[in-house]
């Protein structure tokens, strides 16, 4: 706390001067430093990183009862104006939605009109709206809270619906989707369960079928920092290897770990 405490200091400080130019740079290089001796120091001891108490809600229990908390405390007031999503907004002007619309645009490249589009952790369908051009959607989530009003803000009788338990897909049928998508979902998935997700899509996807997965990963520096899910690059290679015929691991579309592209 005292580190960053300083440094916001500094900043302020020596705004817009050359000393704080050379500041800035300096402390970009020990950031970056700083960054890979966690790295290097997490990947031997993995048991110090997910000690960390941010790391305990990494499951689905801890997920469902967060997010049933949240989205309960949000005003009917809110939802009847359809005013805003609990998540944010595609439409908002800041440098995450535009990566966020970077990644969506990915994303609706794989959906037509004929296509059935599976997206796991629909919540209250912020990414779901742009995806009813679809033959079918099929929104899964850990509670029911938030498919009523997904479906009142879609208003399409395109969406099903699938409650799971944080593991599996079993109410789908196999070689039953085209497209399979998820974002801000599986980064606190346990590892055991995102895992069993990868088993799923291997069974429900279609002999041509894609996904697209966001995910959490070591070797990103905001995933690392968010005390996401222990998940290193060499264990997502292993999980696409099983179940994609090929993969592109993408680190540059979020910040906040990586997006994994597969095909079946």
């Amino acid at each position: 706390m005292i580190y960053f405490n300083l440094i916001e200091e500094f900043k302020r400080k020596y705004r817009n001067t050359l000393i704080g130019e050379i500041g800035k740079i300096f402390i970009n290089k020990i950031r970056t430093l700083r960054f890979y001796c966690r790295l290097i120091y997490y990947r031997y001891f993995p048991k110090s990183y997910t000690k960390h108490k941010k790391y305990s809600v990494n499951n689905s229990v801890s997920q469902r009862e967060n997010w049933s908390a949240t989205f309960n405390s949000h005003s009917n007031v809110e939802y009847e104006l359809k005013r805003t999503f609990l998540w944010g907004d595609l439409g908002d002007k800041n440098e995450l939605t535009l990566k966020y619309n970077e990644l969506l645009k990915k994303i609706l490249q794989y959906s037509h009109p004929h296509v059935t589009v599976l997206e796991l952790g629909a919540y209250d369908g912020m990414w779901t709206q742009y995806f009813l051009e679809a033959e079918k959607i099929i929104c899964v989530d850990l509670f029911e809270y938030g498919f009523y009003k997904l479906k009142e803000r879609c208003n399409s009788d395109k969406i099903q619906f699938y409650c799971t338990e944080g593991n599996e897909l079993r109410g789908i049928m196999d070689n039953s989707v085209d497209l399979a998508f998820s974002v801000d979902s599986l980064v606190r998935a346990s590892k055991d369960d995102i895992t069993c997700y990868f088993n799923e899509f291997l069974r429900v996807l279609k002999q041509d079928g894609v996904a697209v997965l966001h995910l959490p990963c070591l070797e990103s520096p905001m995933s690392m920092g968010s005390c996401f899910t222990y998940l290193t690059l060499k264990d997502i290679k292993r999980l696409c290897i099983a179940v994609f015929s090929k993969y592109e691991i993408h680190f540059n579309i979020l910040p906040h770990g990586v997006i994994v592209e597969g095909f079946k």
